[in-house]
């Protein structure tokens, strides 16, 4: 009984380790199997985060080529368009400067015709005015015209005197003459000095703000005269402003009144000018 029980119990003994090691050896199989269900989850994880990264590679490179073909295409529109615009610029410009010139040349051509009838007319009218044809030329030129010195006129016996009485002619009376022709100026516009200087006969007008001239005076005549009289102004208050600048140096010179104002001598007094 004693064997029988010790080689029941040597074979219960062996069944235990036998499904121990089954269950081990199970335990073992399921591990391994989920290591490797473990390790393919995560090559296909890699795997999948390599095509997708290569994907997106792909997909960021497509992208960067349409733009920068885009880029290209945009940059090239934009140099087209400046090329277009630099040569209608260019156009434009020569364009007014053809035309400028064009309007320059017609003005300049046009003015040359006004100044050449306006010297005609002027002439004309200066040879009716009685002006010799040296001084009218002068006044062309805008010329000062010498003053001729007076001729001392010899006493000359009448025509009549030698003839007898009974031989004296009839005497004919001319024909009224036409009223002369004057024009009246104002001296704040015109200097003696100046009708002087250019010769031309003239009388106060009862305004003594006014002067008349014996004759007719073209516009051409007036600016010149005119343009005379503010140089002669001109440079006669230059000449007072320096006076008045070295009166003030030598201000010594003068005695003070009662009232602190500065007043000549008698002694030294000048009379003012006349004006002109």
């Amino acid at each position: 009984a004693q064997k029988e029980y010790e080689l029941e119990r040597a074979q219960q003994e062996l069944e235990e380790m036998k499904l121990s090691s089954k269950i081990e050896h199970e335990e073992k199989r399921r591990e391994r199997t989920a290591r490797e269900e473990r390790e393919l989850r995560d090559a296909k994880k890699e795997l999948d985060a390599i095509r997708e990264k290569k994907d997106r590679d792909e997909l960021e490179n497509r992208i960067k080529q349409k733009i920068n073909l885009d880029r290209l295409r945009e940059e090239e529109a934009a140099l087209a368009e400046s090329k277009r615009r630099e040569k209608e610029a260019k156009d434009a410009v020569e364009r007014y400067k053809k035309g400028e010139a064009e309007r320059a040349l017609r003005e300049r051509e046009e003015n040359e015709e006004r100044d050449r009838q306006y010297k005609q007319r002027l002439q004309e009218q200066l040879l009716k005015s009685g002006l010799d044809e040296e001084k009218i030329n002068a006044i062309l030129a805008g010329k000062k015209i010498e003053k001729p010195k007076p001729k001392e006129e010899k006493p000359q016996k009448h025509p009549y005197q030698q003839l007898p009485h009974q031989q004296l002619p009839p005497i004919v009376y001319p024909e009224p003459a036409q009223r002369p022709t004057y024009t009246r100026m104002a001296r704040r516009h015109l200097s003696l000095e100046t009708l002087r200087v250019y010769d031309i006969d003239f009388v106060l007008d009862q305004d003594p703000e006014y002067i008349l001239i014996k004759r007719w005076v073209p516009e051409q005549e007036q600016d010149i005269l005119w343009r005379h009289t503010r140089t002669v102004r001109e440079q006669r208050s230059g000449k007072l402003v320096l006076a008045i600048e070295d009166g003030k140096k030598h201000h010594h010179h003068l005695n003070p009144d009662s009232n602190g104002f500065a007043r000549r001598s008698a002694e030294g007094a000048a009379a003012d000018p006349l004006p002109s």
